[in-house]
């Protein structure tokens, strides 16, 4: 079952152990307890850092490396990626892909910055071998007809995010990557990757192959001649990679309830 997240406001600060994959994290990378964020417009806020050095003249420092911190225990725990010899991917005859930050500001519905995400992501546009990319999308002609479905029949609709949809998503083939800035490794050690990672050139169709065979395991069943929308006798499932969006009558919100 794929981790979904309802739409809803989030603030956690809580203290958690240090990354596996570090050694000698610097002090900075500490899960120490922040304050709630400044109450800062999107109008008044710098542009989100595009590297790492970037953050270290942020006034949104401290928030910004407990992000990256975050991203990288994470990762850790879920078994993302394990930390191998440099020789391995040599003797694989595999190319080691550099990893790189992306950070992303949350706000709320007045503008207001209510959260920051950092995410590790694969410089996929220095990737030269990969497999199948392939990963259909659903058409805005199908997305508009739906929409009038829910309209004309006043049914209720949900959306849903993802929590970091393609780290739940298994490798088929080995995968190679140098650490990210700001994650200290031990001498010719590397990334071996164990589960997807944004960025990835293949993440966007094992995604898809994973979700919907989640779909079918619930019970539902793709619906001829349009990709990306599955449904039953209760409800229907329309989604854009990983934004998911449900559409029922109010009489059978039980079994919308499968979803979280």
């Amino acid at each position: 079952m794929c981790a979904l997240l309802k739409h809803a406001p989030t603030g956690n600060h809580e203290q958690t152990s240090q990354p596996t994959a570090h050694e000698d994290p610097p002090p900075s990378y500490q899960l120490e307890e922040l304050p709630p964020l400044p109450r800062i417009h999107r109008d008044d806020l710098p542009p989100e850092p595009r590297y790492y050095k970037d953050i270290l003249k942020h006034q949104l420092k401290p928030y910004l490396f407990q992000a990256l911190y975050r991203e990288l225990q994470e990762g850790n725990g879920k078994g993302v990626w394990i930390v191998v010899d440099e020789d391995q991917a040599r003797k694989a005859n595999k190319e080691v892909i550099p990893l790189t930050w992306v950070f992303k500001y949350k706000f709320d519905e007045k503008g207001y910055l209510t959260k920051i995400k950092a995410r590790v992501c694969v410089r996929g546009d220095l990737q030269v071998s990969y497999q199948d990319t392939y990963a259909a999308t659903l058409a805005f002609r199908i997305f508009r007809t739906l929409i009038a479905i829910v309209c004309a029949f006043d049914l209720e609709m949900w959306q849903y995010d993802v929590v970091n949809a393609f780290p739940h998503i298994p490798l088929d083939q080995p995968t190679f990557c140098r650490a990210p800035e700001g994650m200290t490794l031990p001498y010719r050690k590397i990334l071996l990757l164990k589960k997807a990672l944004y960025g990835l050139k293949e993440s966007p169709a094992l995604w898809q192959k994973h979700f919907q065979a989640t779909l079918k395991d619930l019970g539902l069943e793709p619906v001829p001649d349009a990709p990306c929308l599955y449904a039953n006798e209760h409800l229907f499932v329309f989604f854009f990679v990983d934004d998911i969006i449900i559409a029922f009558p109010k009489k059978d919100e039980p079994f919308a309830h499968v979803f979280e």
